[in-house]
C-alpha cells in the first residue's frame, strides 16, 4: 500500500476535523507518515473523553469557592464576636449564633459598629486576595509556558496540591484559633505561589484547546466554563446551610475543605495527557518561556491585523473579569446586611439558584446563540456584545432594587453575562499559534488577575452596608453601578472585533496542502 492509499487527504478537513487547525505543531515531516496517522489517531482518542477537563475544574473551583465562603464568613463573624466581646454590659448568647447587622447594631447601640467590622472584613479580605492574585498573576506566566513543555497535567497536579495545603491551612486556623491576620496570609501566599486561579485556569483552557477544533472551541470553552456555575452552585449549598444550620460553628464545615481536596488530587493524577510525548520532548526548551511574550510585544509574530485584536480581546477579557471577581467579592455582605439582611441559608438558596442559571446560560443559551445563522467571523463578537448589553441591565437593576424577588429575577439574568469569557477565549485562541496555546491563555489570564487585584481593592473601600452614619448615608448598591459603568465602556472595543480581517482565510503550512499526497 503506498502512502496516498494508506492515508489519502479526501475525507479529511483541516478547519473543521483536525486537533492541529491552524499549524503542523506536531508533523514535522509528511503528515501520511503511519507515525503521524497514529499521533493524529490518539489525540481524537483523548478528544472523544469530553468531560475529563471539566471534572478537573468542578474539584478546582469546588474547593476554591468553598474553602474562600467559608473563611470569608469566619473572618466576618469573628470581627464582629470580638467586638461584642469588648462592649460593656453584653451578654453573650450560650449557644453559637450567625451574628447579622440588627444584632450588632442592637448590642452596640450604633451603626458605627457595623461599619467598622465590616471594613477590617473588607481589609483583611483585600490582603489575602492580592497576595494570592499577585503571585498567582506573575508565576502563571511561567508555569503556563512550562505547561507547552513538560505538558498539562503536571502543573494541574501541582496547582490543585498548592491549593489542598493551602485550604489544610485554613482549616488549622478555625480548628486551633490561630491568628488569622498572619496564617490566612500565608495561606494565601502558598496558594499563589504554587499556581493558583490563573494558572489552574490558563492551562485548563490550553488544554482543551490542545484538543479541540475551531468549529467547536467556544461551546467546549462553554461546557469548561459551567463547571464554575456548578462548583458555585455546590459550594452555597454545602457552605452557606452548613454554617446557618450549626449557628457559625466553623469547624465541621472547614473539614470537608480536606475530602473535596483528596478527591480532587485522586482524580487529576488519573487525567491524560492533553500534549502528546513528542510534543513535551520537543527541542527548544525554556526558550520557550518567552513565546507568550512574543505574541503580545512582537506584532510580527502572529501578524499586525492579529496582535491588535489580541489586546483588545485580551483587554475586554480582563475588564469582564474586573466586573465579575469585584461583585464576588461583596455580594454576600451585600446579601447579609441592610437593606435586604438575608439569612446564611437563603444566601445559599440565591447562590445556588444563579448557579445553576449561570451553567445553563452555558449549556444552552451559549449554543442558541452559537447557532445564530451570522457570518462565523462575527458570531464571538456577537455572544459577547449580547452578554454586555444583559451586564448593564442587571447591574443597574441590583443597585435600584430592594425587594427580594427583584434581587432574585436580576441576579438570575445576570448570569447570562458568563457567555462572554468562551467567546472572549475562543477569539483568543483563533488569533495564535496552536505551540502558544498555554502560553498565551496562561497570560491572558495572570493579566486578568492582576485586573481583579484592582477590583478588590476598589469594591471592597466601595462597599458598605446601608446605614446613616454621622448625617452620612451609606449606599450599599453604589457596587453596581460601577460596574454598570465599566461593561458599558467595553462597548466600542467590542465593536472593534466586528471588523473584518484581511487574513480571515489562514493559509496551511505546505506540508498540509494535501494536493500533494494526490
Amino acid at each position: 500500500m503506498n502512502q496516498e492509499e494508506e492515508f489519502s487527504g479526501e475525507d479529511f478537513e483541516w478547519e473543521e476535523e483536525s486537533p492541529f487547525t491552524y499549524s503542523d505543531r506536531y508533523l514535522e515531516n509528511d503528515p501520511a507518515t503511519p507515525k503521524q496517522v497514529g499521533l493524529w489517531k490518539r489525540s481524537l482518542k483523548w478528544r472523544r473523553r469530553i468531560f475529563v477537563i471539566e471534572i478537573f475544574m468542578v474539584f478546582s473551583q469546588l474547593l476554591y469557592l468553598y474553602s474562600t465562603q467559608i473563611v470569608q464568613q469566619y473572618i466576618f463573624q469573628t470581627l464582629a464576636r470580638e467586638a461584642l466581646s469588648n462592649t460593656p454590659n453584653y451578654t453573650a448568647p450560650n449557644e453559637s449564633i450567625c451574628l447579622d447587622q440588627d444584632h450588632i447594631v442592637s448590642a452596640t447601640g450604633n451603626n458605627d459598629s457595623i461599619i467598622q467590622i465590616q471594613q477590617k472584613a473588607n481589609t483583611l479580605g483585600i490582603y489575602i486576595e492580592v497576595i494570592a492574585l499577585v503571585s498567582s498573576a506573575i508565576l502563571s506566566v511561567i508555569y503556563g509556558s512550562l505547561s507547552d513543555i513538560v505538558g498539562r497535567k503536571p502543573i494541574l497536579v501541582l496547582c490543585l496540591s498548592g491549593l489542598f495545603l493551602s485550604s489544610a491551612l485554613q482549616v488549622a486556623v478555625i480548628e486551633f484559633d490561630l491568628n488569622m491576620n498572619v496564617y490566612l496570609l500565608i495561606a494565601s501566599a502558598l496558594n499563589g505561589l504554587t499556581g493558583g486561579g490563573a494558572t489552574t485556569i490558563g492551562v485548563a483552557y490550553a488544554s482543551i484547546a490542545d484538543v479541540t477544533t475551531k468549529k467547536w472551541r467556544t461551546l467546549r470553552l462553554g461546557t469548561t466554563g459551567s463547571a464554575f456555575g456548578f462548583s458555585k452552585a455546590l459550594s452555597y449549598l454545602l457552605a452557606y446551610y452548613w454554617i446557618n444550620d450549626n449557628g457559625c460553628y466553623f469547624k465541621g464545615p472547614a473539614y470537608l475543605m480536606l475530602a473535596i481536596g483528596f478527591v480532587g488530587i485522586s482524580y487529576t493524577l488519573l487525567v491524560p495527557e492533553s500534549l502528546p510525548p513528542k510534543e513535551k520532548r520537543k527541542e527548544g526548551g525554556f526558550k520557550k518561556l518567552a513565546d507568550g511574550f512574543k505574541v503580545f510585544f512582537i506584532p510580527s509574530r502572529s501578524g499586525f491585523s492579529k496582535w491588535w485584536r489580541i489586546w483588545v480581546c485580551v483587554i475586554v477579557i480582563c475588564i469582564e473579569f474586573l466586573c465579575v471577581i469585584g461583585i464576588t467579592q461583596v455580594l454576600n455582605y451585600f446579601l447579609h446586611n441592610k437593606p435586604l439582611e438575608w439569612s446564611y441559608d437563603f444566601i445559599g438558596i440565591y447562590g445556588s439558584v444563579t448557579s445553576i442559571t449561570q451553567c445553563l446560560a452555558l449549556i444552552v443559551v451559549l449554543p442558541l446563540l452559537i447557532a445564530i445563522p451570522i457570518p462565523e467571523a462575527y458570531s464571538n463578537p456577537f455572544i459577547i456584545l449580547f452578554a454586555v448589553v444583559i451586564a448593564i441591565t442587571t447591574n443597574v437593576m441590583m443597585a435600584t432594587l430592594r425587594t427580594t424577588w427583584e434581587i432574585f429575577l436580576a441576579g438570575t439574568v445576570q448570569t447570562l453575562q458568563q457567555v462572554a469569557f468562551p467567546a472572549g477565549r475562543a477569539i483568543l485562541a483563533g488569533l495564535v499559534k496552536p505551540e502558544d496555546f498555554g502560553a498565551v491563555q496562561t497570560l491572558a489570564t495572570s493579566l486578568q488577575l492582576l485586573t481583579s487585584v484592582g477590583s478588590t481593592v476598589l469594591f471592597n473601600k466601595v462597599y458598605h452596608p446601608e446605614a446613616e452614619v454621622n448625617g452620612h448615608h451609606y449606599n450599599a448598591g453604589i457596587v453596581f453601578w460601577i460596574t454598570a459603568g465599566f461593561w458599558a465602556a467595553l462597548i466600542p472595543l467590542i465593536l472593534l472585533l466586528f471588523k473584518k480581517r484581511n487574513d480571515d482565510a489562514i493559509e496551511l503550512p505546505e506540508s498540509m496542502k494535501y494536493e500533494k499526497l494526490n
